[in-house]
């Protein structure tokens, strides 16, 4: 069974833990044979690449040495294992310019493609490379430019193996190449910005397109901020001012609006998209809560997590607020350990007369960790509310499934100060969210009214 090490800095351990290594175990490769060798000290390429070498097992086995920035050809698993004896060095990522194309096949050191990017190794070569380093080539004058930049670790293997094997063939170059290099869209030095073409998957290997496509963009969605709001026929006309309060206090880069047309009848900012969800496959026409007055637009909330695949975190927001001030930070709040975070019912809390859970908070403004509910939780919701009559659809149905793994947001960001009966949510002197919850005839207050008369006019003169 192959074992695998990723040589990754903390830059990139975002990387490493949310896709490579989800994408290595869900071939079958069992997490206990990969392990990270993070750079945690910045010790730098080639001298974390050294204490890396060290640390191998003083065995005649093998290891697959991965960089942090690659990705992985659907055939990974199937190719490491059956090369796992095909030669001493296997070189499992040959650069592809025409410039740097290495010679397929069996080579000696001269010829061997020798990046780090993947590549198997002996153990025993590894330490051998490691104690010669470490005890002489760090001293040597000529190797005084990598020692100084605290970079070639590839060189410097490469000119070891030359020293050590000869002419000797014991580097197997492999085409096509097992993993990709992706620098370009998660943070690098990029000299491939030579290769920079068409998407991570430059090479025709990778199987599986649709899943490049998705990394590709989760991978240039990332630290971006995504919104959205969902609405019936009757309410499009009530949609806009929302969007404009939302543009205006906030640098979200992308807004989606689920409606029931192909067309919305109102012209909408380039960061606006609609998608017609009226042919929703998630739940039964005859389900318990389709008859709820929110209907199947907010039981779609459910099925956020597949709806969206390109993201990992949405905000979703009722089409009855408007943001009176700055929320940017709402994004930055860490959820990572939570499905969703929102604010506190009291009165739905512990404590309150109608206790549902011991946290029960209100989705009219709700952040999604969508990555999360990717685990199946999600999956689970969609056949709960299918299945299940909940009083307030999905939000019952999260508060009191998801209970532990709600995150309480601070009351300014769904200040429903116009429901007079009760609060609902606690109130607050500076709200950045005001949600008319319950409120019929919301129009007719300020917040409302102010971004029902103002105008986005757009680069082209286009007018929102």
């Amino acid at each position: 069974m192959s074992k695998y090490v990723i040589h990754a800095c903390e830059a990139r351990r975002w990387y490493v833990e949310d896709y490579l290594i989800p994408s290595m175990t869900a071939q079958g490769i069992d997490r206990n044979n990969i392990t990270v060798f993070m750079d945690s000290n910045k010790r730098g390429n080639l001298f974390a690449c050294m204490d890396c070498f060290k640390s191998m097992p003083d065995d005649n086995g093998s290891t697959w040495h991965l960089q942090d920035d690659v990705l992985i050809a659907s055939t990974f698993k199937q190719k490491t294992e059956e090369l796992e004896d095909a030669a001493p060095l296997v070189c499992g990522f040959c650069f592809r310019v025409p410039a740097y194309i290495a010679p397929e096949g069996l080579q000696p050191p001269q010829t061997m493609w020798y990046s780090f990017q993947c590549i198997k190794i002996p153990n025993k070569v590894a330490r051998e490379c490691a104690d010669w380093f470490f005890k002489t080539a760090r001293y040597d004058t000529k190797y005084h430019d990598f020692i100084r930049a605290n970079k070639g670790d590839d060189s410097m293997f490469k000119i070891f193996i030359e020293q050590k094997f000869g002419t000797d063939k014991i580097a197997l170059n492999l085409k096509p190449s097992i993993v990709e290099h992706i620098d370009d869209l998660i943070g690098g030095s990029l000299i491939n910005q030579l290769r920079k073409m068409d998407g991570p998957a430059r090479g025709v290997y990778f199987e599986e397109p649709e899943k490049v496509e998705l990394l590709t963009a989760a991978l240039a969605n990332r630290n971006k901020k995504a919104a959205v709001y969902a609405g019936t026929r009757n309410l499009y006309h009530k949609m806009l001012p929302p969007i404009r309060s939302l543009l205006l206090n906030s640098s979200v880069d992308k807004i989606y609006l689920l409606i029931e047309d192909d067309k919305f009848p109102y012209p909408l900012p380039p960061e606006v998209e609609t998608i017609n969800v009226s042919g929703q496959s998630y739940f039964r026409s005859d389900g318990p809560n389709m008859k709820n007055p929110w209907g199947y637009m907010v039981l779609l909330r459910a099925a956020y997590w597949d709806l969206f695949p390109q993201w990992n975190k949405i905000l979703s927001l009722d089409v009855d607020t408007i943001v009176v001030d700055e929320i940017d930070k709402l994004w930055d709040i860490d959820i990572e350990n939570y499905y969703v975070a929102g604010v506190r019912e009291p009165l739905k809390s512990s404590g309150g007369q109608q206790c549902r859970s011991p946290l029960y908070v209100n989705f009219g403004v709700a952040m999604y960790n969508l990555k999360a509910l990717r685990d199946g939780t999600g999956a689970e919701m969609i056949q709960k509310l299918d299945n299940f009559h909940y009083d307030f659809s999905e939000q019952d149905a999260f508060n009191i499934y998801c209970s532990g793994k709600i995150k309480e947001l601070p009351p300014e960001y769904n200040d429903t100060r116009y429901w007079t009966s009760f609060h609902i949510t606690p109130p607050t002197a500076h709200p950045r969210i005001i949600h008319y919850a319950a409120v019929k005839d919301y129009t007719k207050y300020d917040e409302y009214k102010k971004y029902d008369g103002l105008v986005l006019v757009g680069e082209n003169g286009s007018v929102y």
